[in-house]
């Protein structure tokens, strides 16, 4: 993970005083305050060290990898205990890039990292991958699979979540909960107060504009008065961004957005929306690439209208009929994939002109259509 790159701005400290306890923690009882427990667990471990002679970690720079640092160094004297961390994630898993980057940087720092996940494939309950202990929703058979993966919509509201969250927190004890984005960020915060465990939100969208953005184009659906309703989204991120213990964004804008919604700066850090460097770096082949004069597009992401493919479809069709040589390739795929093809067959637009390959397995294949543009 990278954090400020290039900036060298320290942030592990306040990381560190945001969601911090050491080694000496002890899980106080559920109906004490988050707040007084943490304070609590921190006054004894600067006794500790006090009383050891043993002087705080200082505030190391940043740079590429050091969000685990920052984590996993959580309100301690030595580098030495391994920190545990449970990460929660919405969807099904494997695969999501900023997921996987943050997991990985805190299990390579030394960190037990545990990820709780959907699962409306059905797949094994837990699974050990390099990056994390994945622990998934239990199925409900007798559902069918259908119902059963819409039953594991994440909402605050869906009980699944709250016992799954409790059982990993119960049995794996771990130092902080990180949450991706507002869906289940009110779940984290429930299930981390009962607990006593500090609660950092990995903020990877701005997600009321995400929904206003679905509202605005027409996309919705007629389950998202509940699920997706843009005013009940705002009232959540107003409840999540003043009660959790520290904040990640992609950028510095959407950090200065939550300044000023009243969230204290030195609460936020940016963890930008970035491969792992030894991914971007590896060498490609570049065999495929056309040596014609054809310009050739690609476009590698979630498919909504909200990103723009309608207009990269339009404008295919412009510089066909202009006779510009070009062709745009369409990885991945999305709530409305269909919509893009629909509009490319009304146009008439054919395989010489646009490719949508739907999901590609593994990361390799995405590069090498990344490589041929």
């Amino acid at each position: 993970g990278t954090s400020r790159a290039g900036s060298g701005e320290p942030v592990g400290g306040r990381i560190m005083a945001a969601v911090g306890r050491g080694a000496n923690y002890v899980p106080g009882p559920a109906g004490a305050t988050a707040t007084g427990r943490r304070a609590a667990a921190t006054g004894l471990q600067r006794a500790t060290a006090k009383r050891r002679g043993v002087q705080p970690l200082r505030e190391p720079p940043v740079t590429p990898g050091r969000l685990a640092l920052a984590l996993t160094s959580i309100g301690s004297y030595s580098m030495a205990r391994s920190r545990s961390v449970l990460y929660v994630w919405q969807a099904d898993y494997p695969w999501d890039v900023r997921t996987e980057k943050v997991c990985r940087a805190l299990t390579d720092s030394g960190s037990v990292v545990h990820l709780a996940a959907r699962n409306r494939g059905w797949g094994p309950r837990a699974e050990t991958l390099a990056e994390a202990v994945v622990h998934r929703l239990p199925e409900w058979q007798w559902a069918g699979q259908r119902l059963d993966g819409a039953l594991q919509f994440p909402a605050f509201f869906n009980p699944r979540w709250n016992s799954l969250l409790s059982d990993i927190v119960r049995t794996e004890r771990p130092d902080v909960i990180m949450v991706r984005d507002l869906p289940l960020c009110p779940t984290a915060i429930r299930v981390a107060r009962r607990f006593g465990v500090p609660v950092v939100l990995d903020m990877a969208e701005n997600y009321p504009a995400m929904i206003d953005n679905v509202w605005a184009t027409g996309r919705q659906k007629p389950w998202d008065v509940v699920v997706r309703n843009p005013r009940w989204v705002a009232a959540v991120e107003s409840y999540c961004i003043r009660r959790v213990d520290h904040i990640l964004v992609v950028v510095e804008e959407s950090a200065a957005r939550l300044v000023g919604r009243g969230v204290p700066r030195e609460r936020i850090d940016v963890v930008s929306n970035t491969p792992p460097a030894s991914r971007a770096v590896r060498p490609r082949s570049t065999g495929a690439r056309r040596l014609d004069a054809r310009v050739e597009l690609v476009y590698l992401g979630i498919q909504e209208v909200v990103r723009g493919l309608l207009e990269l479809v339009e404008a295919v069709r412009i510089l066909r009929d202009q006779a510009v040589p070009v062709r745009a390739t369409i990885v991945g795929g999305g709530r409305d994939a269909d919509l893009f093809r629909a509009r490319a067959r009304e146009l008439r637009l054919t395989a010489d002109d646009i490719v949508f390959t739907g999901h590609l397995p593994g990361h390799e294949a995405a590069l090498e259509a990344i490589a041929r543009a």
